[in-house]
């Protein structure tokens, strides 16, 4: 199963999960995809339905299109299906 890691600061967490998924799982297990219209669409419709932000709508969407476990500390996303969320300590 493909899994999202989200964060609001995009930059360490692609350098995060890059280096952490790399070690554990191994460098071919985990990919970037590009956004398509398709899931952009999607994004703006779980924002005007769900009022997730916009960057939280395309990780959300990104997800589920690809049918990956989205795990995330944004309460948010708490009961989403898809989602596992675990709270901040």
């Amino acid at each position: 199963m493909r899994q999202i890691v989200e964060s609001n600061n995009w930059q360490v967490a692609i350098g995060i999960c890059a280096a952490v998924l790399s070690t554990v799982i191994g460098p071919l297990a985990w990919s970037v995809v590009d956004l398509d219209r398709a899931t952009a669409i999607e994004a703006a419709r779980l924002w005007l339905l769900h009022g997730i932000a916009m960057a939280g709508s395309v990780t959300l969407a990104t997800a589920q299109r690809h049918r990956a476990m989205l795990w995330t500390q944004d309460s948010d996303f708490d009961g989403s299906p898809g989602v596992k969320y675990y709270a901040k300590r």
